[in-house]
């Protein structure tokens, strides 16, 4: 059964301000238009019902917000509820540092949500824009990404960047960062599956190195961790 989500009384408010930029009311035409949903279906999602997660989603994109997320109500669902309308099919990741809050970890798997949605809609800025200053990585180019037609990614474990093995191992590998890039905070196991032709094709297990930056965490660099990726 596909997950239902409800909009939060916070997140119509962020809403209500993205449709009066675009002069819609609140049922328009082209919004629900865009959105490949229906009058109806708007309307619920203005009195806060549940509706479908894809379709939560796709009225939150027609209005310009990425991030619908932010605009959702999990306060009423237990933990399993929340992981099941979340974009990762893993379990939450392992946490090896407790001074990681939850706030963290939720910023760190939106990034990687977002890199699976840029990859589904081709939007190559995007998938750029969870890299610091929208640069390209070796190894990592944002072209072999975009052409796949799928990427799936389960976040499998989040470390303080300065107890990961494979931190102090790099740092010893004077052409991996430059002095500036290797400010980073958190090393990132992720497992990445991606698809070609809408058909599975091969998995990667990647370590991703982030740094806290002002709005949200940004990749420094990737290090593959397994023969089988696509770069």
């Amino acid at each position: 059964m596909a997950a239902s989500i409800r909009a939060s009384e916070q997140g119509l408010q962020i809403v209500d301000q993205a449709r009066r930029k675009k002069g819609w009311t609140k049922t328009e035409e082209a919004w629900y238009g865009l959105a490949l949903t229906s009058k109806a279906t708007l309307k619920r999602f203005w009195l806060r019902e549940p509706i479908q997660q894809e379709i939560f989603m796709a009225i939150c994109k027609a209005v310009g917000i990425d991030d619908w997320e932010a605009i959702a109500d999990f306060s009423s669902q237990s933990s399993e509820g929340k992981q099941s309308v979340s974009s990762f099919t893993s379990p939450r990741p392992l946490v090896l540092d407790g001074s990681i809050t939850q706030d963290e970890v939720n910023k760190i798997l939106r990034l990687f949500s977002t890199r699976d949605a840029a990859v589904l809609d081709k939007n190559t800025e995007k998938f750029l824009g969870t890299q610091l200053n929208m640069q390209e990585i070796k190894g990592g180019y944002s072209n072999g990404y975009i052409s796949c037609s799928k990427m799936t990614t389960s976040v499998l474990q989040i470390e303080i960047a300065e107890q990961n093995q494979a931190t102090r191992d790099i740092a010893c590998n004077p052409g991996f960062f430059s002095d500036r890039e290797f400010d980073v905070d958190y090393v990132v196991e992720v497992r990445e599956d991606y698809e070609h032709n809408n058909k599975p094709s091969h998995s990667g297990f990647i370590s991703y190195f982030l740094r806290k930056a002002d709005k949200g965490f940004k990749i420094v660099n990737l290090r593959s961790r397994k023969e089988g990726q696509l770069h």
